[in-house]
């Protein structure tokens, strides 16, 4: 099995006030930071790769610098499970337009198992104009357009999973040590980054 995982942040577009008119940020203007939204994404995507595969061994990142102010990074990782592998590339593009409710960012992910494919095309943007979900499974693809798939549902979600918790005195579904290992993970791969080294995980 394997997941990879892609991110493209553009300098131009997003809070869009037709597809998102209650919310309006505090800096429309401000450019985003490389560095910031990098190690936020390896944060992330870390996190769905941690709780879908289990521990990770060893990771390796690069980055590199393109004129105009573009950046790119590719990160890739192998879990403790054998035969597991994953791979993230991030790119900042200053001068791309992106139409989103939110951030101007366009994400997708493509999760490969041994009977199939799934692949999720839709997160905060509305780059693509496709079914959010889509699964290939022997000779069949399906697409599935009528989800919850608001890209601020997750966090929604996630506040009202710790609020629950809290109230019934019951653990989270990921422990605080888990968002401490995986803040390790991405403090790692920003490392392996500057170095050029492989690293191999302490778990």
């Amino acid at each position: 099995n394997n997941i990879r995982m892609r991110c493209i942040v553009a300098g131009h577009g997003g809070w869009d006030t037709y597809l998102n008119p209650e919310f309006t940020p505090p800096e429309v203007n401000r450019q985003p930071d490389f560095e910031k939204s990098f190690f936020r994404e390896l944060y992330e995507k870390l996190s769905f790769a941690y709780c879908a595969l289990g521990p990770i061994k060893e990771l390796f990142a690069f980055t590199r610098h393109a004129t105009g102010g573009a950046r790119t990074a590719v990160v890739t990782w192998k879990h403790r499970k054998p035969g597991v592998y994953a791979s993230m590339d991030f790119a900042y593009a200053p001068d791309m337009t992106i139409r989103s409710a939110y951030y101007p960012r366009d994400d997708n992910m493509e999760l490969t198992g041994s009977a199939g494919i799934i692949w999720l095309t839709l997160a905060s943007s509305q780059l693509k104009k496709e079914p959010t979900l889509h699964l290939y499974r022997g000779e069949n693809q399906f697409a599935y357009g009528n989800l919850e798939d608001d890209w601020i549902f997750g966090y929604r979600r996630c506040v009202e999973h710790f609020a629950k918790c809290v109230i019934r005195n019951r653990h989270t579904v990921v422990a605080p040590k888990t968002s401490v290992r995986i803040v390790d993970y991405a403090a790692a791969a920003v490392e392996s980054a500057k170095t050029g080294e492989r690293i191999k995980l302490r778990n």
